[in-house]
């Protein structure tokens, strides 16, 4: 959703509006480093509206993220740690 425009964030409203009480799910993801203002504003307006439920991640350690991608790529071996660094 950081990267959304006015537009699209207003459908998801529109359909956080819409379909309320119907057997709806919609997943959204956002990075919080990158909410700009139009985003800051949507997600207090769907705040206030009770129409979005917040979930707050937390980073993957170096062994969630070889355990995933061990299990992504069915690897029988686990992943070097080495090859888990990054930048």
């Amino acid at each position: 959703m950081h990267w959304s425009d006015d537009t699209s964030l207003e459908f998801v409203q529109y359909l956080g509006r819409h379909y309320a009480r119907q057997p709806l799910t919609v997943l959204l993801t956002y990075r919080s480093d990158e909410i700009g203002p139009s985003l800051r504003h949507w997600l207090a307006h769907m705040d206030r509206e009770r129409l979005a439920h917040e979930i707050a991640l937390t980073h993957l350690t170096h062994s969630e993220t070889g355990a995933m991608l061990q299990a992504i790529f069915k690897l029988k071996r686990p992943v070097p740690a080495y090859s888990l660094v990054c930048c």
